[in-house]
């Protein structure tokens, strides 16, 4: 049975117990090891959205969304995102440079080994080259960790597009569709860092007010 816990307060401990079962089904709301909410159906219900009253009158929304890019499960308090949930901009934006540094660490490995000679890396084209930009990678991601960098961002994606293109252009021209999963991967990893735009901004606009 699948569980997420969330802080109602962003440093906070977990308060909030979200558990369901195959399909969405049986979701139950616990606050404080107490039950407050149970929604009974199948996704539809959790794609409709349902709201609780806390305790201390605040409102709880609980809605699972599927967008074109994306799907999440959202958990609002009072129209904000809890922290840690799918929606909360902090979240996103680890999502976006973690893809970045998984990408800089694998560049790194691979061009290691085809640098050392190890033939399958070779035959894919791994070698210093790809170090180089797995340490290019690396250094984007860590501007985008400490800086929130949108500029940074937007390289390393720009980046990573052109080598799925490139990579796109060798398998049709190879006539081969042995990489196609590869290139799956890589647009859904531009995804997950083309989310941490809108994590950028909306986490500059809640600092905005308090440097005021």
């Amino acid at each position: 049975m699948p569980t997420k816990k969330y802080p109602l307060e962003r440093g906070g401990k977990p308060r909030l117990e979200l558990t369901w079962k195959l399909g969405w089904s049986d979701f139950e709301i616990k606050l404080d090891g107490q039950q407050i909410g149970h929604i009974d159906g199948k996704a539809r219900e959790l794609k409709a959205g349902r709201e609780f009253r806390l305790p201390d009158g605040r409102q709880l929304r609980i809605q699972f969304v599927q967008k074109l890019t994306a799907a999440e499960l959202q958990v609002l308090l009072d129209g904000e995102p809890l922290p840690g949930s799918g929606s909360d901009p902090e979240q996103q934006l680890k999502g976006a440079y973690g893809v970045m540094y998984f990408v800089a660490v694998a560049s790194c490995i691979a061009g290691l080994l085809g640098a050392l000679g190890v033939e399958l890396m070779v035959r894919m084209g791994f070698n210093v080259v790809a170090v180089f930009i797995g340490v290019v990678f690396a250094g984007l991601a860590w501007a985008v960790q400490t800086y929130r960098s949108a500029v940074a961002l937007g390289i390393g994606i720009a980046l990573f597009a052109i080598d799925g293109v490139l990579g796109l252009i060798t398998m049709v021209g190879a006539g081969s569709s042995a990489g196609a999963g590869g290139i799956v991967v890589k647009v859904l990893f531009i995804v997950v860092m083309a989310r941490g735009f809108a994590a950028i901004r909306a986490l500059r606009g809640r600092e905005r007010p308090a440097a005021t």
